[in-house]
């Protein structure tokens, strides 16, 4: 099979009937299904739609893409059994 994407930019479509198990991501030109879709998140408020897509063996080709830091604080624990971070 051909990758999907490949060489071109690819808009993605959440499709869903309300069941959590229906729920698919395709390429909105081909309407083809994106596979190894583990998990698909959305925030919603009155001025903005964001969606995160976590993706499992993917292979990109990435240009003139801006990323944000979400959050940059150490998030590595050992606790030695006490259940609270190491400061």
């Amino acid at each position: 099979m051909e990758p999907i994407g490949l060489l071109r930019t690819m808009k993605l479509k959440i499709k869903c009937n309300g069941s959590p198990q229906s729920a698919v991501v395709v390429d909105a030109a081909t309407d083809r299904v994106v596979e190894n879709v583990l998990g698909v998140e959305i925030s919603l408020n009155p001025f903005n739609v964001e969606a995160a897509i976590v993706i499992k063996d993917i292979e990109l080709d990435l240009e003139g893409i801006e990323a944000e830091v979400i959050d940059d604080i150490d998030t590595s624990w050992d606790d030695g059994g006490t259940g609270t971070p190491d400061d």
